[in-house]
């Protein structure tokens, strides 16, 4: 299978010698942000990346990261993204990396979404494609669009990408943790269905016609089994997984809920309905990647209800001295604690690997949390919501 990776100077100066050597066959590397007339930012590895990763027959796309706030905004980034990629050996599709919507409704972020793709491809006349993650592309992204272009998802699982078939997409980034070519953490990348759709070269021909062959005569088909496993009585620790439901599985999302490891955050009850979906999946393996990080399965056992148990016995034991009820007009709930780090975390401003850095908070530092999202804890900062990686933080 084909390897792959995205990066940026995240990663500083990459051996992309290194990188070919441990199977690496294609990379994406990060641009450009914003537009010449707005926040404008070229990513300082960029044609180093480029150039370094061609001379070692890694085939190279490149990105950039959406911030416009309208669809003339996006027209403007999408100039900006052009004009500094313009002569480097690129050849694999421009991408537009959206992950959050900075327009005034998600109608207007679709129709710039379009119009960057749009712009790009008309004036490069260079394929294109689409980048977007989990619950997002789910809420947010207008489905037409994947149709349209060649769509990257990333949502990191074992399993597979969710809310999305492999074989509907061009790509599937499936971890943020990989460990390749000397390089820790960095985002990893499998080949969908649709993988180089734009290639003539890679499109395979009709086979000849064949005489087609009389039809069997169909079967009765087998009465379809309800999705739902229903279990019954109260949890206690007993195995818990994907397709169950119940009330066990509601007491399950419950205290996943007490530690702000939230089914889903912007549904009704916040995802505790009782049904073990992929949400609560979800939610379970990042209770897991925190606490119990060699056995991140997504399942719910005996391990999982001990530890949520001795989380919110230890959260209700602890209450720092700084906590307050608000804390420039944001509600507080909880502290955390940074720790798995060498020196500092980073403060991030939006909860993505792609986001601005805007301090660090010391090891072993504590800071005030008013919730938190898929991967990240929302922490504040200057009166301002502001975002740590989970990996990084730990309730007290």
């Amino acid at each position: 299978m084909s390897k792959g990776i995205d990066v940026s100077h995240y990663q500083g100066l990459i051996n992309w010698l290194r990188m070919a050597e441990d199977g690496v066959t294609f990379a994406f590397c990060k641009a450009t942000e914003g537009s010449e007339d707005g926040s404008a930012y070229v990513d300082p590895t960029l044609e180093y990346n480029v150039k370094q990763a061609h001379s070692v027959s890694i085939e190279v796309g490149v990105y950039h990261f959406a911030r416009f706030i309208s669809v003339g905004d996006a027209r403007n980034e999408a100039d900006w993204f052009i004009k500094n990629t313009r002569g480097l050996p690129i050849t694999l599709p421009f991408v537009l990396d959206l992950e959050s919507n900075h327009c005034k409704s998600d109608k207007e972020m679709n129709a710039g979404a379009r119009a960057f793709l749009e712009r790009v491809k008309e004036k490069t006349g260079h394929p294109v494609m689409l980048y977007s993650f989990g619950n997002f592309f789910r809420d947010r992204i207008d489905k037409q669009l994947v149709k349209d272009y060649p769509y990257w998802h990333a949502r990191y699982s074992k399993i597979g990408p969710i809310n999305m078939d492999l074989e509907d997409i061009a790509l599937w980034q499936n971890t943020s943790k990989g460990d390749i070519g000397d390089i820790t953490p960095i985002d990893m990348n499998i080949p969908g269905g649709k993988w180089k759709c734009w290639d003539k070269d890679h499109e395979t021909a009709d086979p000849k016609p064949q005489k087609p062959k009389p039809e069997p005569k169909p079967e009765p088909k087998p009465k379809p089994k309800s999705k739902w496993h229903e279990v019954t009585g109260n949890w206690h620790g007993q195995t818990l997984k994907e397709g169950d439901h119940g009330e066990p599985v509601k007491q399950l999302q419950q205290m996943l809920c007490k530690l702000y490891f939230y089914p889903d955050k912007h549904a009704k009850n916040n995802g505790v309905d009782g049904y073990y979906g992929e949400d609560t999946e979800d939610a379970v393996a990042r209770f897991q990647k925190i606490n119990l990080p060699h056995e991140v399965d997504g399942k719910a056992g005996p391990h999982t209800y001990a530890k949520l148990k001795e989380e919110i016995r230890d959260q209700k034991k602890s209450k720092p001295k700084h906590s307050s009820k608000k804390v420039s007009g944001i509600p507080v709930k909880g502290h955390i604690k940074i720790v798995n780090v060498a020196r500092a975390a980073f403060i991030c401003d939006r909860p993505s690997d792609h986001s601005k850095n805007l301090s660090t908070a010391k090891k072993g530092s504590v800071l005030p949390i008013s919730g938190s999202v898929p991967g990240w804890w929302e922490v504040i900062y200057k009166g301002q919501r502001a975002y740590v990686n989970e990996n990084y933080g730990k309730r007290v």
